[in-house]
């Protein structure tokens, strides 16, 4: 049921979207897991998948408009294929690397990853159906913790999903059982999800007339990004408390909500682990910085065409994303079990991270293979010119 998408908004998106990718594959790299040297930049890493949750919610909305037929099996079959298509090789790869360097280095193993050890069909099941973080439960694939998020975009998809599916009085009982059933972890992060469909709607009403006008827009645009992007860098510090206090407001939420009816009616700890204040105020910088960028391609978009080179050029960076999120942390934990290269290194460190982007790359034709064949075997319709994500 995916839509068109103008060339120049493609080309953003996925180049965007391989940006964020990029940052959290980086954050990852600089842990003390894997490397000695250099500032660690995992809470760069948390707030680049705050920018995730923003982008995905405007880009389900751009491929679901209102106006048009939702088709609820056509949806959830394009989700659910997308997910599957990169999760069950991750998965598969997690259980490998995670082997291996467990035989390789038991000890730095455990001391990093050994909490997630334990009840391994368990952790598999709840993560290949995307369940592992209903009701706050934060069910952790091994060391490939990425697989959180999943869970949550999951959970954005299902109730966007039933929302759409639904029509008068129905659609809100229908949505509210959705949201008891997922949990308020994943209800309360859905804001920023749908802070990226409303900006959407903002920029899709915003159509200029006249080449003047479609100008000023770009400048506008350009302009705001720029400045916004600017006085982020400038009050990082002051962003960075803001993060804390948000983290802390959140954990005191969910301890008070947990006293009150979590082990008395479902048996499960509301643990706020995945709402942190980082992600939210990378969503929210995203979410700025983003707007802005939108509305400079809404007057880009009136007055050039844009080469059909650099489409396909973005396309492929849009299919590289989603392998290189969620492949890279298993292939970093064998590494570090490996002990192989000079953790203080920068050339050994920067050679290895580009090797790992390389290797993840080769595999990204195997993925869309298997998105197209998921999608064949769900009987969704054939494969169209230009595919949606």
């Amino acid at each position: 049921m995916s839509r068109a998408v103008s060339p120049l908004t493609s080309v953003v998106l996925d180049s965007v979207r391989f940006a964020l990718a990029f940052a959290v594959a980086a954050g990852h790299w600089t842990q003390p897991h894997f490397q000695e040297g250099w500032r660690d930049l995992s809470p760069y890493a948390v707030a680049a998948v705050g920018g995730f949750f923003v982008l995905s919610g405007f880009t389900i909305r751009l491929l679901t408009p209102e106006g048009e037929t939702f088709e609820p099996s056509a949806f959830f079959v394009e989700r659910l294929s997308r997910l599957w298509s990169v999760a069950l090789p991750a998965v598969l790869l997690t259980v490998v690397c995670d082997s291996i360097a467990y035989q390789l280095d038991t000890a730095y193993y455990l001391r990093s990853w050994g909490q997630d050890f334990s009840s391994p069909l368990l952790r598999i099941a709840v993560n290949v159906l995307f369940v592992g973080e209903f009701w706050g439960r934060d069910i952790e694939l091994f060391s490939n913790s990425l697989f959180w998020s999943l869970g949550y975009e999951a959970g954005f998809y299902f109730l966007y999903g039933v929302f759409r599916s639904t029509q008068g009085y129905a659609r809100y009982g229908f949505t509210l059982a959705a949201c008891a059933m997922v949990g308020p972890n994943i209800v309360l992060m859905l804001l920023p999800w749908l802070a990226g469909v409303l900006l959407h709607d903002l920029v899709a009403r915003t159509s200029p007339s006249t080449p003047r006008a479609s100008t000023s827009l770009l400048v506008l645009g350009t302009a705001g990004a720029v400045i916004t992007s600017a006085l982020l860098i400038a009050f990082r510090e002051a962003l960075s408390r803001f993060s804390l206090g948000v983290d802390v407001l959140v954990r005191h939420v969910f301890q008070r909500a947990d006293s009150l009816f979590g082990d008395r009616i479902i048996g499960a700890r509301l643990t706020p682990a995945r709402i942190e204040g980082d992600l939210i105020v990378g969503a929210g910088a995203f979410l700025v910085v983003f707007s802005f960028a939108m509305l400079a391609i809404r007057g880009f978009e009136q007055a050039r065409s844009v080469s059909p080179r650099l489409v396909r050029f973005g396309r492929r960076l849009g299919d590289f994303t989603f392998p290189l999120y969620l492949f890279h942390f298993p292939m970093f934990v064998l590494l570090g079990a490996t002990g192989a290269y000079d953790r203080g290194s920068s050339l050994q460190k920067g050679a290895l991270f580009l090797a790992v982007g390389a290797a993840i790359y080769a595999a990204v034709p195997l993925t869309t293979s298997l998105k197209w064949s998921l999608r064949r075997l769900l009987r969704l319709t054939p494969r169209p010119a230009v595919p949606g994500p």
